[in-house]
């Protein structure tokens, strides 16, 4: 009985300090920006945090399963996830995708400049992990036609020894846009040679190298 008791204490605190929590969250500022208040803090200190986390997964599903057209809340709660723990990339990645999106679509700068600053800061947070670098680089390329800023994510997350080869097609894809081609086909040869490439990836590189080859 005391056990149940203390999950169901545990429980409320949670959803509590996560309603208080929530509520901190502003539409537009950087997640570097806002508050790390009383709430964080007890949810670090108590070592609340995958609970907490699980229960904002818990209600954004809820709000998704449910149609709920209202992407600020959806935000919100993407916000507070990768405020509480920095490292949960598909956090990082949905949001800045729903906010990206939400920005192209109406035309609104200032929410643009805030994902580019938070592709940047997921980036800055998680040094060590290659699949915020291609994800960013992707943006910039496929979304914002940004290629320098593509390249330089690219190039970083290429540096992993454990990336992708969706990272090397990129990579590859973008030299070729800057007219470097040498080094576009050298990545493309990497590719065929890649154990880890399938057939149809040594394919599509096959057919690339041959391309550039024809082209002056």
């Amino acid at each position: 009985m005391r056990a149940s008791a203390a999950r169901i204490i545990v429980a409320l605190l949670v959803l509590i300090l996560c309603a208080g929590y929530l509520s901190s969250f502003a539409r537009k500022k950087a997640i570097g920006q806002t508050n790390s208040g009383i709430q964080t803090w007890l949810i670090k200190t108590l070592n609340l945090k995958e609970l907490a986390v699980g229960f904002l997964w818990m209600r954004f599903d809820n709000d998704t399963n449910f149609q709920l057209a209202n992407h600020h809340r959806l935000l919100i709660t993407l916000d507070a996830i990768t405020a509480l723990k920095e490292d949960e990339f598909d956090a990082w990645s949905l949001k800045n995708f729903m906010r990206l999106d939400r920005a192209l679509k109406q035309k609104d700068d200032e929410m643009r400049d805030r994902v580019v600053k938070d592709y940047a800061l997921a980036c800055e947070l998680n040094p060590d992990d290659h699949r915020f670098f291609h994800d960013a680089a992707q943006a910039m390329y496929n979304r914002l036609n940004d290629k320098v800023a593509a390249f330089e994510y690219a190039k970083k997350s290429y540096e992993f020894e454990d990336h992708e080869v969706r990272t090397d097609r990129l990579l590859a894809l973008i030299y070729s846009d800057l007219g470097q081609k040498q080094k576009a086909i050298e990545i493309y040869r990497q590719i065929a040679r890649n154990p880890k490439a399938d057939a149809y990836e040594k394919h599509l590189a096959h057919e690339r190298i041959e391309y550039l080859n024809r082209k002056n």
